[in-house]
Parts: structure tokens; sequence; C-alpha cells
């Protein structure tokens, strides 16, 4: 049983790391656009957009660490303060984490706002 819980982390795990390189793509992209376009303003705003996207994955990152970081602390605590179960309390806190994220990325609808509406009076 533990195996298949293992699996369900290590998906849950690859979810957040492919969001996170997608945020470096997303930046990477507007940096090529940016040294391409010639309206300064536009490359303004491209290069704005990189900052966020960069700072975004930054974000994710150090986001999901601290969170685990902090629930092993507790579950530390929890337990009596055991220090030799250190990586069972890492582990559990990994998956208390990492499943919240998961139930609530799959309850929340991040498109734009205009393109579901365009999808929605499309039927889609």
């Amino acid at each position: 049983m533990l195996f298949i819980r293992d699996i369900g982390l290590t998906a849950m795990l690859k979810s957040v790391s492919e969001e996170i390189r997608n945020c470096y793509k997303h930046a990477e992209a507007c940096a090529r656009q940016a040294a391409e376009e010639t309206d300064p303003k536009l490359r303004e705003d491209l290069l704005g957009l990189k900052t966020a996207w960069l700072k975004l994955a930054q974000l994710r990152e150090t986001d999901l660490s601290d969170r685990i970081r902090q629930r092993a602390y507790e579950i530390w605590i929890a337990s009596g303060y055991r220090s030799d179960e250190a990586e069972q309390h890492w582990l559990a806190a990994e998956r208390e984490i990492l499943s919240a994220l998961q139930s609530t990325r799959s309850s929340v609808d991040f498109r734009p706002a205009v393109k579901r509406e365009a999808e929605e009076d499309w039927g889609r």
C-alpha cells in the first residue's frame, strides 16, 4: 500500500515541478519576444511579464518547500520531538501538502475569464 501512495506522491511532485518549469518557459518566451520586438512599450511589457513569470516560479519553489518544512516541524512536535523519525515526518508532510495542493488545483479554473467566457459561448 505504501508503494501506491508513493506513486501518487511522485505524480504530484512531477505536476508541481512541471508547473514551475512552465513558469520558467513562459519567462524565456517573453524574453525572446522582447528581444525581437521593435515597439519600446511592447518590449517593456514583455520584459515585465518575464519578470512576473520568474517571480511566480521562485515563489512556487519557496512556498512549497517552506510549507513542507513547517508541516514536518508540526508533525515532529506532535510526535513528541522524536528526531529519529525525521525522514518519515518530512515524507508525511510532503504527502499532505502535495495532496492539498493537488485537490485545490483540480477544483480551480486558472484560465483567464475572457477565455472561459469565449469557450462557454461556443459550447466547450
